[in-house]
Formats: structure tokens, C-alpha cells, sequence
């Protein structure tokens, strides 16, 4: 099955990933209009069922300004070995640049520089200045240690635990994510 979607984006922000749930219907033989069917949702709009959400991680992170359109692909693949699972792949195509990005003054030029940056940003460009001054004070000093770096991109080689308790969002979020299974999971 495939679906391709855009999201309009009101405000400019960062993009980590996406969190999916579905809707399923089910009707008897002789009532095969969905509308009087019955509905299974795993929506967290409503009522909590043992079923979740999923959220699907997005390798780099993506920068979209206010005004853009960010087109996604979509495909679910059954797999073949066990017929309750599927393979969820993502694709985003390039981002459609919106109205306002688009009709910039000549003597803005210098806010468009501005604007194309921030898209290039890299994950690490998320860590906060406390961190970061960190980083720098510690690459001020010099160290006979070869092992011990905390450059940008040691930080994103993905050599995170998980769950991990650094400053990042995304590893906060997959943190509460962790911490919220294990609260629903856990037997009294």
C-alpha cells in the first residue's frame, strides 16, 4: 500500500520523524457498508486500546521554514514470514519552498543566505548552548586522550544508548517513550 501526503507547514521548525496510527473497520456479512460498521481505532485522539501509535525515525533531520510544503511517500509491505507485521519506509522528496520564502526582496537577499542555512543545518545544531560552551571549553583544552571526543559529529554517529539522557530531543523523546511502555507494561 502506498499513500503520498504534504504537510503545510505554519511554522518553521524541526522535523525528527512521524508518528502513524490507523483505523481499521470491521462488518458482518450481510452489512458490508463501512458506515455501519464497526471501528478500531489507535488514534491518541481516542480511547486507549492495547494497540499504539507508531513513530518512525527520520535519519537526518529535516528544517522546513514557515510557508513550506514537505511532501512524503509513504509504503506499508507486508512481510512475507509473518503476515501480522509490515515494513513502514518513508521517503520525503524536496521541500516545496512556500509563498513567503519564495518572494523575497533583492535587498533580503541576505535573510534568503539565512533562510537556506538553517535548512542545512545538522542534527547537531539542536544541542543546547550549555553544551555546547561545554564542547568548547573542552576543546580548548588539550588532552593526551585520544579516546575522549566530543565533537558535532561524534554526536552524530548515533552512538547513543537507549534510552539516552543527553539534551537532544530526540533522544528525550525516545526516553518518554521508553519510560511510558514501561509504565503501561508493568504488572502489579
Amino acid at each position: 500500500m502506498r499513500s503520498f501526503c504534504e504537510f503545510d507547514i505554519d511554522n518553521t521548525c524541526i522535523i525528527s520523524g512521524f508518528c502513524f496510527w490507523f483505523d481499521c473497520y470491521f462488518s458482518s456479512n450481510n452489512n458490508s457498508s463501512i458506515l455501519r460498521s464497526t471501528r478500531l481505532t489507535t488514534s491518541p485522539y481516542s480511547s486507549k486500546t492495547h494497540w499504539k501509535q507508531t513513530l518512525v525515525f527520520l535519519p537526518e533531520d529535516i528544517y522546513p521554514l514557515k510557508g513550506d510544503t514537505v511532501p512524503v511517500n509513504i509504503k506499508l509491505k507486508r512481510s512475507l514470514k509473518n503476515r501480522r507485521q509490515y515494513q513502514l519506509s518513508i521517503g520525503i522528496k524536496k521541500i516545496k519552498e512556500g509563498f513567503i520564502n519564495s518572494n523575497i526582496m533583492d535587498d533580503e537577499i541576505s535573510n534568503n543566505d539565512l533562510n537556506i542555512r538553517k535548512r542545512q543545518r545538522r542534527r547537531s545544531s539542536t544541542i543546547s548552548s550549555d553544551k555546547r560552551i561545554i564542547n568548547d571549553k573542552k576543546s580548548m583544552q588539550e588532552s593526551s586522550d585520544s579516546t575522549c571526543s566530543n565533537s558535532d559529529d561524534d554526536i552524530d554517529l548515533n552512538e547513543h544508548p537507549i534510552p539516552c539522557s543527553c539534551v537532544r530531543d530526540r533522544c528525550k523523546l525516545i526516553k518518554t517513550i521508553f519510560e511510558k511502555y514501561s509504565e503501561e507494561n508493568t504488572v502489579q
